[in-house]
């Protein structure tokens, strides 16, 4: 009783304080800014486990709680059929991201010894398996027999799960390109997607397309030469279950739009990856090599054909695939750079759209046993055109070419409670890329990971994506250690500790660098649905002060490269602080309320001399405190979901991140700087089983701020709105 009244207390606080609480604004970046999500860059399913839980996403790429990573797995099931664990094999297991590969191999070794499981409580035999978790988990397994009754074709084809949606996004004010009488931009002010996709145990197939805010729906104009809608995308995948009986099996045949996710993503990795966050040992990479594309980044994934089938423990993989891509500073000897950004609004990036052509094949062979798999991977990607970089003192690192070859050896090995994984990787057999890693239960309360990671320089795979305190793994070198102590079933403690060094220049750093990060989380759990967490996290890394005497705009065989590293005694040590205080909790069946308040704090070391002391400024801070609640009764068609927030930030280093629930498929982890406030509207409306309805309506308001953003995207006033609305029919 103390304890809910304490609980209602602070949260009538924090309510009062938020309602009261004036408004104030500097300038920081509009809602146009905020890093979008793409569904496909989150686990299949991910967007209705987000709306049934608030706080799913703490970071980028992070998932919230129990409750919303298991809606994710049970989404993700083809067809929407519980996964049969007498049919599922290694890749089905690990891929739905509710078991230990520690638990898949007790599964698998298990059913080679005696067989086809009975029933699903005999998992509870097994060491590795909790009662509690395997009850909590019920509904996504089933046991069925070995055998499958070969269904007609037309019932694999239209048999599945069908849905189509329509989601339009709209900012309510009118931005500088669309005040003249001349739009600066060829298309309206919204962006549009209409997406198709069928689902079912061995076929999927979709379509997608989609137009950013000012882009034209059919773009007569459109490179080279063809007109037709700004984006379209289509998929087919056909694939089956790997049944060891058999001598020969072709496993997946994949046609269109399509993506490959090979070991711990340091040559082909697209989608959802895991790194540094609150979760400080899950750090090993599994999934299936070849996922269909159903999303909307117009760079990140492949067009063409895969095929890959199975014999005993070996497998092999073929793969091919060509399409154009949009690039920049066109000349006779090539291009200067790429372009990702996926806009073709006017004239000028019109003239980069599809200028470059993108070749890529390459092949895999793995091997599968019941503890582990070992792989080698050769990939060729070649461009009609060199890329040929400023040749610049910042650029003296970055690719120049036209071919890249990768060709690497990745593997993962449980060994007793541990399992050793990692992968090295070479780019046309001189810059390598390597990362280690161990993770291993220390008791039954403690786990922990230790991993180890060298990237060259030189180093570089358009489609990677591994752990790295950078975006892409290169020009660097670090050890990460990370700890999980869970006495019980309420509290759990995540901590880690990631060192690093860098022998180039990098973003903000003008001079080889190094750096460290800690971050803690404790969590309390005190009942089903409720949560509170406290995370504190330090970062300090180096910076550079000033440009000095480096001229970072000279050429490469100019005297300023010859001559070392000026700028080695014009490096600053930065910190950068956070505290959370995280509180979730259900006031009744049908409500569930939340409480963030958080703080940011930065500040550099003062550089007095080369050689003398380096006292520390003063820390500048930054703070946010939101409110949520959600309503959502049983049996009602209706869900509700609001948030009225406050932000305070001293300048950029101080910004805050906070994750947004959104419509249905669509994602948002907006930063907040300068001083203001925010609240956004998310309902759902369930019109019959087949037909739903979300719309959101958010609202940032600046007060003293005459505008909001910059050039043609500049709007009047002090607030920005945003309108999404989604329709979404499923047979």
């Amino acid at each position: 009783m103390m304890r809910e009244r304490f609980i209602w207390t602070v949260g009538l606080l924090c309510l009062k304080a938020m309602c009261a609480g004036p408004a104030w604004s500097q300038g920081f970046p509009d809602e146009t800014t905020l890093q979008e999500l793409d569904p496909e860059s989150l686990p299949e399913g991910f967007a209705e486990g987000a709306w049934e839980d608030l706080s799913v996403l703490e970071d980028v790429g992070q998932a919230g709680d129990q409750t919303a990573s298991l809606n994710a797995a049970c989404g993700r099931l083809p067809g929407g059929m519980p996964m049969d664990l007498n049919a599922a094999d290694r890749e089905r297991l690990e891929g739905m991201g509710l078991w230990s590969p520690a638990q898949v191999a007790a599964l698998l070794v298990h059913r080679q010894r005696y067989g086809a499981l009975d029933r699903l409580e005999e998992l509870q035999s097994l060491p590795a398996f909790e009662l509690e978790q395997l009850r909590r988990q019920a509904r996504c397994f089933r046991v069925a027999g070995t055998g499958r009754a070969r269904e007609p074709w037309y019932r694999t084809a239209f048999g599945g799960k069908h849905q189509w949606l329509w989601r339009m996004e709209l900012g309510l004010e009118r931005p500088a390109a669309y005040r003249d009488s001349i739009p600066a931009y060829g298309g309206d002010r919204s962006r549009q997607v209409f997406q198709y996709r069928y689902r079912h145990d061995r076929l999927q197939y979709g379509l997608a397309f989609e137009k950013d805010a000012g882009e034209s729906w059919w773009n007569a104009a459109r490179s080279p030469g063809a007109p037709g809608p700004d984006f379209a995308s289509a998929h087919l995948h056909w694939r089956q279950h790997r049944r060891p009986n058999r001598r020969f099996q072709v496993l997946d045949a994949l046609a269109g739009d399509y993506a490959l996710r090979f070991g711990q993503g340091l040559v082909h990795w697209s989608g959802f990856g895991v790194g540094k966050g609150n979760q400080a040992v899950a750090l090993v990479r599994s999934a299936s090599p070849f996922q269909r594309y159903g999303g909307l980044d117009e760079n990140r994934f492949l067009r063409g054909a895969a095929l890959r089938a199975a014999k005993g423990s070996w497998h092999g993989s073929l793969f091919a695939a060509r399409k154009r891509v949009d690039a920049n500073g066109s000349d006779s000897s090539g291009y200067s750079s790429l372009r990702t950004d996926g806009y073709h609004r006017n004239p000028s990036e019109f003239s980069s759209r599809d200028a470059l052509g993108e070749l890529l094949y390459g092949a895999l062979l793995q091997y599968e046993g019941l503890h582990g798999q070992l792989g080698l991977l050769y990939s060729h990607q070649r461009y009609s055109a060199p890329i040929l970089p400023t040749e610049r003192l910042d650029n003296g690192a970055a690719f120049r070419g036209q071919h890249i070859r990768h060709a690497a050896l990745h593997g993962r090995w449980l060994l007793g409670n541990a399992q050793a994984f990692g992968e090295a990787a070479l780019l046309n057999g001189r810059a390598e890329a390597l990362l280690l890693g161990w993770q291993t239960s220390l008791h039954p309360s403690l786990d922990a990971t230790l991993l180890w990671r060298h990237y060259d320089t030189a180093y570089h795979a358009p489609y990677s994506m591994a752990f790295a305190e950078g975006s892409t793994p290169r020009n660097e070198t670090g050890v990460y250690l990370g700890l999980r102590w869970s006495p019980n079933h309420r509290w759990v403690l995540d901590a880690y500790l990631d060192r690093y060094r860098a022998p180039w220049l990098r973003y903000l750093v003008d001079a080889p660098s190094q750096g460290w990060e800690t971050r803690a989380v404790l969590r309390y759990k005190p009942k089903r649905h409720a949560e509170l967490h406290l995370r504190l996290r330090w970062e300090r890394k180096q910076e550079t002060e000033s440009v000095g005497p480096l001229d970072l705009q000279a050429p490469l065989s100019g005297s300023a490269a010859a001559s070392g590293w000026p700028l080695e005694e014009g490096l600053r040590w930065s910190d950068r602080v956070g505290v959370r205080f995280h509180l979730t909790w259900p006031m009744d069946p049908d409500w569930r309320w939340q409480c963030r308040a958080e703080g940011v704090g930065a500040r550099e070391a003062a550089l007095l001399q080369a050689t003398g002391p380096r006292p520390h400024r003063p820390f500048r801070w930054g703070w946010l405190l939101f409110q949520d609640l959600r309503y959502a009764p049983l049996g009602s068609p209706f869900r509700l979901h609001v948030r009225a927030m406050l932000f305070q930030t001293a300048d950029y280093d101080t910004r805050v991140y906070a994750y947004e629930n959104d419509v249905l498929g669509a994602f948002s982890i907006p930063f907040f700087q300068g001083r203001g406030q925010r609240a956004y509207l998310l309902v759902r409306y369930r019109l019959s089983r087949s037909i739903d309805l979300y719309a959101r309506l958010s609202s940032t308001h600046y007060a003293g701020q005459s505008a909001v953003g910059e050039g043609p995207d500049q709007t009047e006033g002090p607030s920005r709105h945003q309108l999404k609305t989604l329709l979404r029919l499923r047979w």
